[in-house]
């Protein structure tokens, strides 16, 4: 079962079951990365980070120019979706660069800090929008993420 997360609603909520077994990996409750003789692959490190977190990484590797390390971070039948194109994971291996020039902020979701009313008396009023890009993360289980959609806000 997929999880549905907005990039302004990252919350993922670790089982008891994936702690303990960060735990058996050599991760320490001080720790945010496994100790150094550990032998855990980074497909478990990446399974005990919250939503957030994993975005957060996501995003580091793809500003350092780590597209292979980014990539094991999706799952197979990726895609990565824009207003204009709908990219299968190799299509957005091969584009990442170009797709990933401005780094993105991650914020919390706070309901209603983005709602926002229009009123008029009287008079025709215009508003001028700036268009942002905003995104639809989803993650499967394994918390890795299975889809990025792109919308114009």
């Amino acid at each position: 079962m997929n999880y549905l997360l907005t990039l302004f609603s990252l919350l993922f909520v670790a089982s008891v079951d994936s702690f303990l077994g960060g735990m058996a990996c050599g991760i320490s409750s001080d720790q945010a990365v496994p100790s150094s003789d550990s032998t855990c692959s980074p497909l478990q490190v990446n399974e005990k980070m919250s939503a957030m977190e994993t975005a957060k990484k996501f995003d580091a590797l793809m500003s350092e120019g780590k597209i292979e390390e980014a990539a094991a971070m999706v799952t197979d039948d990726f895609e990565f979706t824009t207003p204009m194109h709908t990219l299968t994971k190799q299509q957005w291996m091969e584009n990442a660069e170009k797709l990933h020039k401005e780094r993105p902020e991650f914020t919390d979701f706070e309901p209603g800090s983005n709602d926002k009313e229009v009123k008029r008396s009287g008079k025709k009023r215009m508003m001028m929008v700036n268009l942002t890009m905003k995104e639809t993360w989803t993650f499967d289980d394994a918390g890795k993420i299975v889809s990025i959609k792109g919308a114009k806000a």
